[in-house]
């Protein structure tokens, strides 16, 4: 990344961190230059504007001494100033104008390494190489997240749900206390919540994490109010224990999908990595909490981690509501991990064998209710 103002450079690399990427930073082209060719890393995103030299200079430079590199030029210019389409002729394959979405640069940058490993050999498609960088992540610190795991228009049909499921099954939702509502019963009622339950795009992180005998645990809904003047807090946590034995030490997978937009203005997911990927789980009292993340993304990032990482809602004082789906992933082989959910019979009534297999354990209430109804 070769961006000359620091605070934009720490914003793009907490976003494209959280997102599983190795960053190397740079303040301008000839140290970008230096950079790369001691790193040689899969893309490049540069700005224009920039002293010593500048970013068409250094697409240019890229262009020829490594034809096949991928990169994205950004730039704030406007008029005159804005050189995007000479990146765009010097062959940079995406250009993304500032000030551009958390999503807009999330999609760019999933496009041009997909579009990288086009050509590669059959040993190494794209779809591997980008779980492995996911999953080589994951082991080191607990946690990913995946920027595009539902459209723009999943995200819309999961909010006209939970819209629906507020208004005709309010007492049905759980107040917690400091803003905070919660549903385990909303995707009995909503069908609309189902590709939430067992979403296409995850399960090759999933099952690679957990095993072919996987199995879903539990589904809810959560809604963080608006906090202008509360009180805030971020109280860690775990869900569950954890696996002694590597490479993931997950019993319990849990993802959380971002229904809205999150920021640093707005209540985040907030984990502390690495704090259960070792044999032994360390008290919170050992953990570095200077290490915390507080996870950002658009509407529609999923979040997966392993249930015994320490992680908390980070409430904090903002005019937006959060809206998450969170959902937890077991082994159809060892215990419920809880009783909380009940899960209708059109998930996998009449569906393939993977999807039979996926609810094939169900949990007490589920049975209960299946067995007596």
């Amino acid at each position: 990344m070769i961006e000359d103002e620091e605070d934009v450079r720490k914003i793009y690399r907490g976003m494209l961190e959280n997102a599983g990427h190795e960053v190397f930073e740079a303040p301008d082209g000839k140290e970008g230059m230096r950079l790369f060719r001691q790193t040689q890393p899969d893309l490049i995103i540069t700005d224009i504007l920039m002293p010593h030299k500048d970013g068409v200079e250094t697409i240019r430079e890229l262009r020829r001494d490594f034809p096949d590199v991928r990169i994205i030029a950004v730039t704030g210019a406007r008029g005159s100033f804005n050189r995007l389409p000479a990146a765009r002729f010097l062959g940079a394959q995406h250009v993304l104008s500032k000030p551009f979405t958390m999503r807009e640069l999330h999609a760019a940058v999933t496009e041009a390494l997909g579009s990288a490993a086009k050509d590669a050999t059959p040993e190494s498609p794209a779809k591997n190489a980008l779980t492995e960088t996911h999953l080589a992540f994951y082991r080191e610190n607990g946690y990913v997240v995946i920027p595009d795991a539902l459209s723009a228009q999943e995200v819309r049909t999961v909010n006209e749900a939970i819209d629906r499921d507020l208004a005709e099954n309010r007492p049905l939702w759980k107040d917690h206390g400091n803003g905070r509502l919660q549903s385990v019963h909303a995707l009995l009622a909503q069908p609309a919540l189902d590709l939430t339950a067992r979403p296409p795009m995850l399960l090759p992180l999933m099952e690679a994490i957990l095993g072919e005998d996987i199995c879903l645990e539990e589904h809810s809904a959560m809604i963080r109010a608006p906090n202008p003047d509360g009180p805030v807090e971020c109280r860690w946590h775990r869900d569950a224990g954890h696996l002694p034995a590597p490479p993931y030490h997950t019993r319990y997978l849990s993802v959380v999908f971002y229904l809205t937009d999150v920021d640093d203005t707005t209540h985040t997911f907030s984990v502390l990595p690495g704090s259960a990927q070792s044999p032994e789980l360390p008290p919170l009292s050992a953990c570095d909490l200077s290490a915390t993340r507080h996870l950002v993304g658009p509407a529609g990032a999923a979040i997966l981690f392993n249930a015994a990482t320490f992680h908390a809602g980070n409430v904090r004082r903002t005019p937006s509501e959060r809206r998450t789906i969170h959902i937890y992933c077991g082994r159809s082989t060892d215990a419920c991990l809880s009783n909380h959910t009940i899960f209708p019979r059109r998930l996998w009534r009449g569906k393939d064998e993977a999807t039979r297999r996926y609810y094939s354990r169900p949990n007490l209430i589920t049975r209960l209710l299946l067995e007596k109804f």
